[in-house]
């Protein structure tokens, strides 16, 4: 198994510049994840982003990619006193066992 891409995780034309040291994701790549405003704010950019890692993560399962992803929903619950649907992703990254500190390089 091959690790992800970034157009895997960020979605289709999502690259890292290596010249300007700059991740690129494309509005049209967050609208895979059902994003369809066209000036999201950061939070549902980042939203968007969440749920396209989570859905690649948890179709490849492989012990080989060295992460994954779960999702629980809570409903309902309550925020600012009003009841909501509560969506917790968990995201898991997994290192050498000797490694006693999360190194994201090691990932």
């Amino acid at each position: 198994m091959t690790q992800p891409t970034y157009a895997n995780l960020f979605g289709t034309g999502a690259t890292f510049n290596t010249g300007t040291n700059k991740l690129e994701i494309p509005i049209a790549a967050l609208a895979e994840s059902g994003l369809d405003a066209t000036e999201p704010t950061a939070l549902e950019a980042l939203g968007a982003i969440i749920k396209n890692s989570h859905s690649w993560l948890s179709a490849n399962t492989d012990e080989a990619v060295m992460a994954n992803s779960s999702l629980n929903i809570f409903a309902p619950t309550t925020r600012n006193s009003l009841p909501k649907t509560q969506f917790a992703y968990s995201v898991n990254f997994y290192g050498s066992y000797a490694s006693p500190t999360f190194d994201p390089d090691e990932v």
